[in-house]
C-alpha cells in the first residue's frame, strides 16, 4: 500500500510540474521575439523563397511582463531628429487579450527619425500563434509626421492574406 501511494505522490508531482511549465508557455510574457521574413532563395532546389531572421535588436519585441513591452532597435542604424540613436522605445496603451491571443499597444514619437519616414505613431494588434512562438497575424498602422497612414500585415504563409515575398513574422528566440 504503502508502495502505491508513493507512486501516486510521485505521479502527482509530475503532473504538477508538467501543469506549471505548460502554463508557463501561455503566454508571450518573459519572451522576445525577433523579425522574420521571406526572401529569394538562390538555390537550386526548392521553393522560390526561404525564411530568414533577425537578430536580437533589430526591430525586436521584449515581452517583459504585463505592463512593460518594448522594440529593441539596437541594430538600427537610424538617429532621431536631435541626433540621439534610436534605441529602445516602449509601447503605450498596452492590452492582451488572452483567449484570442492578441496583444495591442501604439508606440508614440515625440522625437522625429527622418530617415525612417519621420513616424509619429505605430499603433500594433499582434495574433500569437497557440504555443506563442510566433507572431503569425496581426498588423502595423504607421501614422507619420506628413498625415499619411500605412498598414502592413503580419503575415505567415497565408496566401489569402498576401504574396509569399512580401510575408513578415515574429518568432520567440
Amino acid at each position: 500500500m504503502n508502495k502505491f501511494l508513493l507512486h501516486l505522490f510521485l505521479l502527482g508531482l509530475s503532473i504538477v510540474s508538467f501543469n506549471i511549465q505548460a502554463d508557463s508557455n501561455q503566454s508571450p510574457f518573459s519572451k522576445k521575439y525577433v523579425q522574420c521574413y521571406a526572401i529569394e532563395n538562390d538555390s537550386f532546389f526548392g521553393e522560390n523563397y526561404k525564411d530568414s531572421c533577425g537578430p536580437i535588436g533589430w526591430a525586436s519585441y521584449h515581452f517583459v511582463n504585463e505592463s512593460e513591452v518594448y522594440i529593441n532597435w539596437w541594430e538600427f542604424r537610424h538617429r532621431y531628429e536631435d541626433g540621439s540613436k534610436v534605441t529602445t522605445k516602449y509601447f503605450e496603451n498596452i492590452s492582451f487579450d488572452s483567449p484570442s491571443r492578441t496583444f495591442k499597444g501604439s508606440l508614440v514619437f515625440e522625437n522625429t527619425i527622418p530617415n525612417f519616414g519621420s513616424p509619429k505613431r505605430f499603433d500594433y494588434e499582434m495574433t500569437f500563434n497557440e504555443d506563442y512562438s510566433m507572431i503569425h497575424k496581426g498588423k502595423v498602422k504607421a501614422t507619420y509626421q506628413d498625415g499619411n497612414i500605412v498598414e502592413q500585415n503580419y503575415n505567415y504563409r497565408d496566401e489569402v492574406r498576401g504574396e509569399r515575398e512580401k510575408n513578415w513574422w515574429y518568432v520567440a528566440r
